[in-house]
């Protein structure tokens, strides 16, 4: 039974060629709403430098720490004032676009904008 504790660890940390993947610049630029993120390596887990603006004057951002929960999707979190900021990010096949899913980050950024959706690799 061990070992199938051990395989399952294994399983869930990134390694190699999946780690560097979870790493890098993704944005999403649409009829005048950007998004964007930076993740970087650090410390035995990530960071995550989030970024949202409209040209209708909504925008925000947050920098935050994560930890890998599989060997494609970082989960990142940020408290402060009570209020408690998720974002998952689901890398799809080759790391070439993530998927932001986020839950109570209204004070990072507004109503009006959000730390959510499909974006494209930029850069590494």
């Amino acid at each position: 039974m061990p070992f199938a504790r051990i395989a399952l660890v294994a399983f869930l940390i990134p390694t190699g060629v999946a780690a560097a993947g979870l790493t890098g610049t993704f944005e999403h630029k649409e009829d005048g709403y950007e998004q964007g993120v930076t993740v970087k390596a650090a410390g035995g887990g990530y960071t995550g430098n989030f970024s949202t603006a409209t040209n209708r004057g909504c925008g925000g951002e947050v920098k935050m720490k994560g930890r890998a929960t599989g060997p494609s999707t970082i989960v990142f979190s940020k408290a402060d004032d009570g209020q408690v900021c998720r974002i998952t990010a689901r890398y799809a096949a080759g790391f070439r676009t993530v998927d932001l899913d986020e839950d109570g980050c209204t004070m990072w950024h507004g109503a009006s904008c959000e730390f959510q959706g499909t974006l494209k690799r930029t850069g590494r």
